[in-house]
């Protein structure tokens, strides 16, 4: 048995990615399961304030005695082709589990079938389960996975959340159901009947939960799906209008799925979506400075080293950050109102109709926030002049995908900054790339720029998750 656990701020919750493959459609296409699981990692990576695991033979049951000895409370065990959306997952599950499934006797929770009136017994639709772990504690960690010949009674609640196989919870009740027939084993199918023998009610989970989680049911239409989502330059001869255009003709489920695939023209950052720096402790001098065209906190890296730097490069795989970021450098005048600029100019950049200007990613207030850091107005204007000054390069390139263009757009001999932020964390990167092609690019990103320069240093996420800020690339001992 093996597993390890991700420990963030929040810990009553413990998120759990696990080895079983439960959809039998797609036993043959491994590399299909291999994208879901990487989506469902880097959305509980980058969405959810509590922990997440790996868990490895989770069909014992150790892993839910060692997260009780750290007080977790609640383990979410998610499985292939549904992700959350956001960390209001969290906050809607603690809502119920602090408020109105607090004094109701409960071991799990997740997306219950019950065909019963068809002869069968209630199973997962397998989204995600909710263990309660004190619950599963109080019954003395049994193996809540093992097969039972007398399946329990019980009684379905007369209310479904749609058509009328979703009950809202099922009790236990006296006596067993022999007539109803398990005609399948899937991975914590035997949950429930082995909950509702301890005396616990299995509960569904409700709609303000389900509505922050995404699930794209991958046993339909698998074969019509990999078609373009196992073609790693299925985008590549399309024009981003053609490329949305394919979206509209999906499966509702898949169309989220695909957005994440043609992520590269969804979304323009404005400003950023995360905190604006606070330090760079390094003292080194750098005298090139890599960028994406993401926001607008690279003014604040720049700024830290005006006097020493010779290039700047910025650099995005989307064409309309480009061209957005080269039009505040060319056009912008610091000491004017933001706001009023972008708001006059952001059609030279959107008015194809890809983007919508709801998903040009803006706020006023951040952008008060970083001006007052460095320094105020006045001063802000200074260092945004003289950063225009220097020699800037735009580039259009894939920093995954194209590493070796990242590298040659690098020059040599520099002291070198690279601002990665969350590139590798970005699902597209794992659904347009095969096997562990995006992980070994940034190995071979890393160690072949320190072949080519004096000091490299990175802000930025690794492959694995692990969130680095002026990292010295001499010092790593991994990616993870």
């Amino acid at each position: 048995m093996g597993y390890n656990i991700t420990i963030k701020e929040e810990n009553r919750i413990c998120h759990v990615i696990n080895n079983k493959q439960v959809f039998p459609e797609l036993e043959n296409h491994p590399e299909y399961t291999r994208k879901l699981r990487q989506i469902l990692k880097i959305g509980l990576n980058n969405s959810m304030d509590h922990s997440h695991s790996e868990m490895i033979h989770i069909a014992s049951t150790k892993w839910i005695q060692t997260l009780h000895s750290l007080n977790y409370e609640l383990a979410v065990v998610w499985f292939e082709g549904t992700f959350p959306k956001s960390n209001e997952f969290e906050e809607e599950l603690l809502k119920l589990h602090d408020g109105d499934w607090k004094d109701r006797r409960w071991l799990c929770a997740g997306h219950i079938l019950n065909h019963e009136n068809r002869g069968r017994y209630p199973y997962w639709h397998h989204q995600c389960i909710v263990i309660n772990i004190e619950a599963y504690a109080e019954a003395g960690f049994p193996n809540l996975n093992k097969y039972l010949e007398k399946r329990p009674a019980f009684v379905a609640s007369e209310e479904n959340f749609h058509d009328d196989y979703t009950p809202y919870y099922l009790k236990p009740m006296p006596d067993s159901r022999p007539e109803l027939v398990e005609t399948r084993h899937r991975f914590l199918d035997a949950l429930i009947p082995n909950s509702l023998k301890l005396g616990y009610e299995v509960l569904n989970l409700p709609q303000q939960v389900r509505d922050h989680k995404v699930c794209i049911y991958p046993e339909d239409d698998v074969e019509e799906t990999l078609e373009w989502l196992l073609d790693d330059d299925f985008l590549m001869d399309k024009t981003p209008k053609e490329s949305l255009e394919f979206g509209y003709n999906l499966p509702e489920d898949k169309m989220e799925l695909y957005g994440l695939k043609n992520q590269q023209t969804q979304i323009l950052y404005v400003t950023n979506t995360e905190s604006i720096p606070k330090f760079d402790n390094t003292g080194v001098q750098f005298t090139h400075m890599m960028l994406p065209c993401a926001g607008l906190h690279q003014f604040w890296h720049l700024a830290n080293h005006i006097e020493t730097l010779e290039n700047v490069t910025f650099y995005d795989f989307n064409p309309y950050a480009i061209k957005w970021t080269n039009i505040v450098i060319n056009d912008w005048d610091p000491s004017t109102n933001f706001t009023e600029f972008y708001e006059a100019n952001i059609d030279r950049v959107i008015g194809d109709g890809v983007i919508s200007p709801d998903c040009c990613l803006y706020d006023r207030k951040l952008v008060a926030s970083l001006i007052d850091s460095m320094g105020g107005p006045i001063e802000f204007a200074d260092k945004i002049n003289r950063i225009k000054r220097l020699q800037i390069n735009f580039v259009q390139l894939d920093a995954v995908k194209q590493w070796h263009k990242f590298i040659d757009w690098s020059g040599e001999d520099h002291k070198l900054f690279i601002q990665l932020t969350n590139i590798w964390q970005y699902e597209i990167n794992y659904l347009n790339t095969s096997g562990f092609t995006a992980q070994m690019n940034f190995i071979k990103l890393i160690s072949e720029l320190l072949e080519k320069h004096k000091e490299v240093y990175f802000t930025g996420n690794t492959p694995g998750g692990l969130h680095y800020t002026y990292q010295n690339a001499k010092l790593l001992t991994g990616i993870y």
